[in-house]
């Protein structure tokens, strides 16, 4: 009988176990996730209008002649673009200057993906491979969020 207690008290305290092993494990699981999202997903259409309002004067630098194609700028180093970018400085890591009419901001890379806000005028083109950006075998995809302002993604 005593025999029969001892073992109902270890499958009682192995079913606690196992519930709070569970719970932890899901908390972790939804914290790291949480972590390792994409900014993007934390924008909305106010910010959709701002990127393409910092767009504008990226171009303007551009037209300057202070950008030139296929610059790769980390916006740490250039301060015309930190200034142009100061709303976003956590959020964006890099801006490529693929040519005078599109332009890709970075949020930078999760795993094996990177993803961003592509600027585009004059109705240009935009392409599923750029050579600047690493990912040049095609794997560029766009999702429009506002006339002129996409939203890319590359990777796996």
């Amino acid at each position: 009988m005593k025999e029969n207690k001892v073992w109902d008290i270890i499958f009682y305290s192995m079913g606690a176990i196992s519930i709070i092993i569970l719970s932890l494990f899901i908390f972790v699981a939804y914290s790291f996730s949480e972590s390792n999202s994409s900014p993007f997903n934390k924008l909305n259409k106010n910010d959709y209008q701002s990127f393409q309002e910092i767009g504008n004067q990226i171009f303007n630098l551009y037209d300057e002649g202070d950008l030139k194609d296929e610059d790769v700028i980390n916006v740490t180093n250039n301060y015309k673009v930190k200034d142009i970018l100061s709303k976003y400085q956590s959020t964006v890591t890099t801006v490529y200057i693929v040519n005078k009419d599109v332009i890709l901001i970075s949020f930078g890379a999760i795993f094996q993906s990177i993803d961003g806000i592509a600027i585009r005028r004059n109705n240009a083109e935009l392409k599923n491979t750029y050579k600047i950006t690493g990912f040049d075998k095609g794997t560029l995809n766009y999702c429009e969020l506002i006339p002129n302002v996409y939203h890319f993604n590359a990777g796996v």
